[in-house]
């Protein structure tokens, strides 16, 4: 199993901005799902964001974290690994989990 080591600490003084905070909530978000090697959409980076943003600042602060090289894009998903293989596992988990669904309602 992978460990990842992060540390997001709060940043201040006049240089941190909305865009700031709003690059900080992604790394948490991304950071929780990283756990489960779970990358997320950019809609879903929205809604589980820890507070609201601005579906712009959400927008600008993937894109600059993505420029960074902080987090990788790959068809879509958002991911603290560079590993596009994650995002096939995740697809092949919801089609599995779809067909079960199916089949417990079919039985239950």
């Amino acid at each position: 199993m992978e460990t990842y080591t992060t540390y997001i600490g709060k940043s201040s003084g006049p240089g941190f901005s909305r865009s700031g905070e709003a690059q900080e909530a992604v790394l948490r978000t991304l950071c929780y799902f990283d756990l489960f090697q779970y990358p997320l959409t950019r809609k879903e980076v929205q809604h589980f964001l820890p507070e609201h943003f601005d579906p712009d600042h959400t927008r600008l602060a993937l894109d600059e974290l993505v420029c960074r090289q902080q987090i990788f894009l790959f068809d879509g998903f958002y991911s603290l690994a560079n590993d596009p293989a994650r995002v096939q596992r995740r697809r092949d988990g919801n089609e599995r989990a779809v067909r079960l669904l199916e089949k417990a309602r079919r039985i239950g």
